[in-house]
């Protein structure tokens, strides 16, 4: 199991790269999470999990399954989150009503376990947060009391890329409970830059002070840039990519504050004339090539931010600059959102869209979690996606021809929405840019306005992303010291 001092020092990272070194080492492997708080979700058989651990199903090479995570937590804003359970969404809660449903859903977490471990030879497990907060540790079932109950062996992980990495490694150690300090095998340093050598004094003070080698300095490629679990690292993009170049396509990405799956446009790493900068006020709409309007899991709290910030007039007066929304991005480019339910936002609401695509969406308790083959016929590109939403988008009676489909599936079915003057599109498929070819055409049309050349499709391999992880790790952590304790444990 990989726990960690805080949040983003590289549990989900960690533990990617593991599940391949193991499939290496000829073990049939299966990542679990038991609580998962993150709007980045994949879709998988059964459901949805949280966007981490269908990666490390990948890393495996296994199929995702809604027990690798049978909590995933949605948070939606006003202290209240959609609780899905065993990939299947149950209601949205505040913190005290989850933390008082917890012992029910720890039962439905142990069986989740049993029954996945039963059909691997080994599993590794992945954290959340940290073990160490004490206020919390009595209704905590995703660090200590997890590793309890599946046997599991620790490695507590520290970001030294952030400072005090020997205060959390050792301040988390001192905190555990005698019982919790058992569990651990080693610690672990990541995202190191520079001479290793240095560390040596606090690499001895921690054996010394905790009991517990430290079993690995994992260097920080800031070029290798797996799909983020949560908004905290936020993609991929470098401090480099996010300034103004002008010999760089630059695509705005708009930062709501209820954004989710922006994992969408992790693609755009590969192409290098691409570059990404964070949206958040009018002015950082100036130079764009285009404007990317990300998921979202609160539509009506994130379309009242485009009020406010000023980014809705401004959207919407200027009619040259391009625009893709996904999912509820395309619910913000619609006329309307609609939630009689409350099931969105809480309460029974309805509110004005931008206005750029002649759509309406509904909210219904009925959640569609699916996988999605589309055609993109002006490309010749094949897209394999999914959908999670609850809105239902509905194109306005009398405005077909205002919106025409991106996509064809079989049948004579259709999705997203094309304006008239080709400047605006949506779509409810996430995963579009996954497609190399699809990709291609998107920014060759953006090349061809900014009087660009034309680019070939690049490569996008997320698998080789996987194995370079994997080669990091490996080379830099005693995988076979972990190995020996595991057999012994066991």
């Amino acid at each position: 199991m990989i726990q960690g001092t805080g949040s983003h020092v590289g549990k989900s990272f960690l533990a990617t790269a593991l599940c391949r070194i193991l499939l290496r080492r000829g073990y049939e492997v299966a990542p679990f999470k038991a609580q998962n708080m993150a709007n980045n979700a994949a879709a998988v058989a059964g459901g949805e999990i949280g966007r981490a651990q269908a990666l490390q199903a990948a890393a495996g090479r296994v199929d995702p399954d809604v027990r690798m995570n049978p909590v995933l937590l949605k948070p939606s804003g006003d202290r209240r989150s959609q609780v899905v359970l065993m990939g299947k969404p149950v209601g949205t809660f505040t913190v005290r009503q989850i933390d008082r449903r917890k012992p029910v859903w720890f039962k439905t977490v142990r069986r989740a376990f049993q029954t996945l471990s039963a059909e691997n030879d080994a599993m590794v497990i992945e954290g959340a947060g940290s073990p160490a907060e004490i206020n919390l540790r009595s209704v905590d079932f995703a660090n200590m009391r997890v590793a309890k109950m599946a046997g599991a062996r620790v490695i507590l992980v520290g970001d030294i890329d952030r400072g005090g990495v020997f205060a959390s490694l050792f301040g988390t150690v001192r905190l555990l409970r005698p019982d919790e300090r058992d569990t651990l095998i080693g610690l672990c340093i990541n995202k190191f830059r520079g001479d290793a050598t240095l560390l040596d004094s606090g690499l001895r003070f921690l054996r010394r002070k905790t009991g517990h080698p430290v079993l690995g300095v994992i260097p920080y490629d800031t070029e290798l840039r797996l799909p983020e679990e949560d908004s905290l690292a936020l993609g991929w993009r470098t401090p480099g990519r996010q300034g103004r170049d002008g010999r760089r396509l630059a695509l705005g990405l708009v930062r709501t504050p209820h954004i989710a799956n922006f994992t969408d446009f992790d693609p755009f790493q590969v192409e290098p004339d691409v570059m990404i900068r964070d949206v958040v006020r009018p002015k950082d709409l100036s130079g764009l090539s285009t404007v990317l309007l990300p998921g979202s899991k609160n539509v009506f709290g994130d379309m009242d931010f485009l009020r406010r910030s000023g980014l809705a007039d401004a959207l919407r007066s200027d009619t040259r600059l391009p625009i893709v929304g996904i999912c509820g991005g395309l619910q913000l480019l619609g006329r309307a959102m609609i939630d009689p339910g409350g099931v969105e936002a809480g309460r029974p609401a309805r509110t004005a869209g931008l206005g750029l695509l002649p759509v309406v969406t509904r909210f219904s308790r009925k959640k569609i979690v699916r996988p999605v083959v589309w055609r993109h016929r002006p490309s010749k590109a094949l897209i394999r996606g999914y959908e999670i939403h609850h809105g239902m988008v509905s194109v306005i009676d009398g405005s077909t021809g205002a919106c025409q489909p991106l996509f064809h599936g079989e049948n004579e079915t259709r999705e997203g929405c094309i304006s008239s003057d080709g400047r605006v599109i949506g779509t409810l498929t996430h995963g579009v840019f996954d497609s190399d070819r699809f990709r291609a055409a998107f920014l060759n049309g953006l090349r061809k306005r900014a009087g660009r050349p034309l680019r070939p499709p690049a490569r996008y391999d997320l698998d080789s992303l996987i194995d370079r992880a994997a080669d990091l790790v490996e080379s830099h952590l005693d995988v076979g010291a972990i190995l020996r304790r595991l057999i012994k444990h066991s």
